[in-house]
């Protein structure tokens, strides 16, 4: 959609904060989560991109989020608008972590993931998820940014991507691996990650499309799962961006 068509379009960012005040005192948090958590994560953007603003799709945001305020436009409505135009500028990647133990290395994952611009993260099996503060203390507020859901089943997740047209990419150190910088990826993208001694389980490796190893050169064979993830995040945007 562009802004063109929308007369009287906002273009004060500052009018977010008032905006916000009536959505958090007007929805129910519980009722609500997902959407509340894309509210953050649109407004969150807005307030930091200061180009983004300046944007159709920036400014076409903020005019959803009048609407809501002036009870225009049915919030449901609002949120598949504003979800649609978010996926928009997204890096076309999700990421599935899998029994990953440490909550430091979910909050690190949620940063690297905003960094890219990640679609969004799928927390599995034994996977901590936000609130939590361990989480907040590496991901240092990137958890209210990053779309993300748990689920226990990684292998019923992992299915259903892989339906939904996602090639699925299993990040491991085996030899039979294709080195991540020679690989050619077919977006969208699922990365699966998984435990920090264990890696991933077979079930989950069987559903694969290809498996995905990072060279190591040095006496030591693979990465803190964290590490890796932002190692493969950022040459995933850097061959996303490749492609023009």
């Amino acid at each position: 959609m562009a802004a063109d068509f929308i007369p009287g379009i906002v273009r004060s960012v500052p009018l977010i904060d008032d905006f916000l005040d009536v959505i958090f005192t007007s929805l129910d948090a519980e009722a609500n989560g997902p959407f509340l958590r894309l509210i953050r994560r649109v407004t969150f953007h807005l307030h930091t991109h200061n180009e983004y603003c300046k944007s159709a799709t920036g400014r076409c945001l903020i005019f959803y989020l009048k609407k809501g305020r002036d009870s225009q436009v049915a919030w449901p409505d609002i949120a598949t608008s504003m979800e649609l135009m978010v996926r928009e500028d997204r890096l076309p990647v999700v990421v599935l972590l899998d029994n990953v133990r440490s909550m430091y290395n979910v909050g690190a994952f949620f940063r690297a993931a905003d960094g890219v611009g990640l679609e969004k993260l799928w927390l599995c099996g034994i996977t901590a998820h936000p609130p939590k503060k361990a989480i907040t203390k590496t991901a240092l507020g990137a958890e209210e940014t990053v779309a993300w859901e748990h689920d226990w089943d990684a292998v019923h997740v992992a299915q259903e991507l892989r339906r939904s047209g996602s090639q699925i990419a299993a990040i491991e150190t085996g030899a039979d691996a294709v080195d991540l910088f020679e690989w050619e990826p077919r977006f969208p993208v699922c990365v699966m990650f998984g435990h920090e001694v264990d890696g991933l389980r077979p079930e989950l490796l069987k559903i694969a499309d290809v498996r995905v190893r990072i060279p190591m050169r040095g006496e030591k064979k693979s990465l803190n799962v964290a590490t890796a993830g932002g190692v493969v995040l950022y040459e995933l945007l850097r061959k996303w961006k490749a492609r023009g």
